[in-house]
């Protein structure tokens, strides 16, 4: 391998972009666990927050994220159980159900955005 590629400017600016990456994810994954949470579970509180009716589709909900289907099922489990999300039933496709930010769910998001501006 020559010198001059490893030389290249680019290549530079790609590692210091994945640097800043590394160390603002480390960050707000130790924010978010101060609060109970981790970042995909603070991922998915933020996109039924910002959905119409506050609520997804399970498979459009695991598209959004970096989930699949199953990863998503299994978040939903954990965070219905905290109380954090509901399901609810597709009333035109019984093969689909909606997840449902709850108002457990809003009060914890509400918690955790001022701080995560630190």
């Amino acid at each position: 391998m020559s010198d001059d590629l490893l030389d290249d400017p680019r290549l530079t600016a790609a590692g210091l972009f994945f640097e800043v990456h590394t160390g603002l994810n480390a960050r707000f994954a130790a924010q978010l666990c101060e609060h109970g949470l981790s970042p995909v579970e603070f991922e998915v509180l933020m996109r039924l927050a910002r959905s119409p009716g506050h609520q997804l589709r399970m498979t459009d909900l695991a598209s959004q994220t970096s989930l699949s289907t199953s990863g998503v099922t299994r978040v939903v489990d954990r965070m219905e159980r905290d109380r954090y999300i509901t399901r609810r039933a597709c009333p035109s496709d019984r093969r689909s159900s909606y997840a449902v930010i709850t108002q457990s769910g809003l009060t914890k998001l509400e918690r955790i955005l001022p701080s995560t501006s630190r």
